[in-house]
C-alpha cells in the first residue's frame, strides 16, 4: 500500500536581519547531522573548506575583496554553515568537482541564491547573499554574480560603504525525523537552518525534496 507524506518545513521564511558585524577570522570546524563540514583557515590567505557527501568544493576569497584585511571576515554560524562578509563587495574564486552546475537566483525569501549541484543533480552547496539595511533600516538592494568560477556579491554602489555577506554551506536543515500517525501515514518534520531558510524558490524544490530524503537516510518517504 502507497503512504502518503507530509513535509513540514518549520520556519522557511526569515524575518529581516540588522546589519552584520565585521569580526576577524577563526580556526574551526563543525559537523551537523553527518552530512556535511565547513572549516574556517586561521587567516583567510587558505580557502574555506566545505565537506558533504556528493562531493567537496572551496572558496578562496579573493585579495581586495575589502576595504582593508580586517573588514573581512569569516565564521561559522549557529548552524555550522560559513558566514564570509567585506565591505561593498566580496569575491571568491571557487574550486569545483568537474562536471558542477551553478544557478543563481532570487528567493521568494529575499536576496540572491547561488545554488550548486553535482553532474548527477544533486545538491553540492549554495551561497546566499544576507539581507543589508541602511542607517534608517531600509533595505538596500545586493547582487550575486557568478561565471562559473568565481562569485561576486555587492551591494548597491551608493551603498558600497556597508558590509556584504554571504551565507555558505551544505547544510540546509539541521534537524530531520519522521513521526508516524494512524491509517499508515506519517510526516516528516524539517528544521530548515539559516541558509536552508534562503532557499526558498519553486526550482529548487525538488532539491529539497532530495537533500530530506538523504537525512532520512533508510526511513521511508514515499
Amino acid at each position: 500500500m502507497k503512504r502518503s507524506v507530509l513535509f513540514v518545513l518549520a520556519g522557511i521564511f526569515a524575518a529581516a536581519l540588522p546589519p552584520l558585524a565585521v569580526s576577524p577570522a577563526v580556526a574551526a570546524e563543525t559537523v551537523v547531522e553527518d552530512d556535511g563540514s565547513v572549516t574556517i583557515p586561521p587567516t583567510l590567505d587558505a580557502p574555506v573548506e566545505f565537506t558533504s557527501e556528493p562531493g567537496d568544493f572551496s572558496a578562496q576569497i579573493e585579495e581586495g575583496a575589502g576595504a582593508s584585511d580586517s573588514e573581512v571576515s569569516a565564521t561559522l554560524d549557529n548552524d555550522g554553515n560559513a558566514l564570509i562578509s567585506a565591505q561593498g563587495s566580496l569575491t571568491v574564486e571557487l574550486s569545483l568537482p568537474v562536471g558542477t552546475h551553478g544557478e543563481v537566483y532570487e528567493s521568494d525569501a529575499g536576496g540572491d541564491v547561488l545554488v550548486l549541484t553535482t553532474a548527477e543533480d544533486e545538491l553540492l552547496g549554495a551561497f546566499a547573499v544576507e539581507p543589508t539595511f541602511d542607517e534608517a533600516g531600509a533595505s538596500i538592494d545586493t547582487e550575486i554574480t557568478f561565471d562559473g568560477e568565481r562569485l561576486t556579491a555587492s551591494v548597491a554602489r551608493a551603498s558600497a560603504d556597508r558590509a556584504v555577506a554571504l551565507r555558505a554551506g551544505t547544510v540546509w536543515y539541521s534537524r530531520v525525523w519522521v513521526t508516524y500517525q494512524s491509517g499508515g501515514t506519517y510526516v516528516v518534520n524539517a528544521i530548515p537552518t539559516e541558509l536552508g531558510r534562503r532557499q526558498s524558490a519553486t526550482n529548487v524544490h525538488y532539491l529539497h525534496v532530495r537533500h530530506l530524503k538523504s537525512l532520512l537516510g533508510a526511513k521511508p518517504t514515499s
